[in-house]
Order: structure tokens, then C-alpha cells, then sequence
């Protein structure tokens, strides 16, 4: 967890200050404007600590928040926020919400952790609900380019395991 001026430039990798940046909804009241807006404040939260934004930025239905109290899960990400530093922010590619209103953004955050450098990579999906982004899911990237994403059955850019999802829901529902 790092203290942070408002003026000092943003930790999500932007050439904006906090205050331009991430700052805007992690404290002046403005949601984030996009999916890869809400990922990279969420980013710059953990760095900061500021960990009831990323419970009122979570999806209900995440499995990280489900069947959890707010202090418990307030708990577990400050102490996560403690031990993990984070250095840098990478956004590797964007989706736009496909039919379902789910958009994506592909990332790696290096960090360090019990003196260990290490990287998270993730495709995340996030979904607007009331106006605001939430973040719903993340899983891997695919073992490939992030730039080789195959095209899903109505031609939405999706990663392997949600083209198998969509064709396993379209053989359910017929």
C-alpha cells in the first residue's frame, strides 16, 4: 500500500495526475466511464488500499463477495493491499460489451509480494448495471497472443472459453 498525492501521477500507468485520473472515481463521486476506466481505478485502489471501492466496483454475483460479510472481505483485501506492492500496469487489448453487455479488458500487473516479484494476467470482464461498471469475473489469458483472440459464433471477439460457453448455452436453449 503506497500514500499517494493527488497531484502525483496516476498509479495505472496514465501520464495524468491522481486527481485526473483514477482520483475521479475513486473520490470525486464520478463512475468510471468504461470498462478499462473502472480496471485501471480498481488497479490504483489495491495500490492505495482503498478497499470499499473494490467491493462497491464487485459484481454481486463475483464468487469473491458471494456468502462473505463487508468486513470480512474488508479484512482480507487490506491485508492482501499490505503485503502486495504493485509496480506496473499493463493493458494489453479492450472488448466492447458484446450482446450480453459484457465488456473485457486483457491486463498484467507486476507486483511484488513477500520480496518475490510476480505478475497477475487476467481477462476481465465487466458489466454496466445502474449506470456504473462493475467488475463481474476474471480468468486467464489464453495461451496465446492477446492479439489472437478467435471471433465467437456471431463474430463478438470472445476468448476461447467464452466461445465454448456460447455454444454450449446456444446447444441448451436450442
Amino acid at each position: 500500500m503506497r500514500a499517494i498525492g493527488r497531484n502525483e501521477a496516476c498509479p495505472c500507468g496514465s501520464t495524468n495526475k491522481l486527481k485526473r485520473c483514477c482520483g475521479q472515481p475513486l473520490y470525486g463521486g464520478h463512475p468510471a466511464s468504461s470498462a478499462e476506466a473502472l480496471m485501471r481505478s480498481r488497479y490504483t485502489a489495491y495500490v492505495l488500499g482503498e478497499v470499499d471501492y473494490l467491493f462497491q466496483t464487485t459484481h454481486p454475483t463475483n464468487p469473491a463477495v458471494a456468502g462473505i460479510s463487508l468486513e470480512q472481505l474488508r479484512l482480507e483485501l487490506l491485508d492482501y493491499c499490505r503485503r502486495v506492492t504493485f509496480h506496473q500496469l499493463t493493458v494489453h487489448q479492450t472488448w466492447s460489451p458484446d450482446a450480453r453487455g459484457i465488456a473485457r479488458v486483457s491486463f498484467t500487473a507486476a507486483f511484488e509480494s513477500d520480496g518475490e516479484a510476480s505478475s497477475l494476467s487476467e481477462i476481465s470482464d465487466f458489466v454496466m448495471e445502474q449506470g456504473r461498471w462493475q467488475y463481474l469475473r476474471g480468468r486467464p489469458p489464453l495461451a496465446h497472443s492477446f492479439q489472437e483472440v478467435p471471433q465467437s459464433l456471431d463474430n463478438t471477439p470472445l476468448g476461447v472459453l467464452e466461445a465454448q460457453e456460447a455454444v454450449m448455452y446456444r446447444a441448451a436453449t436450442g
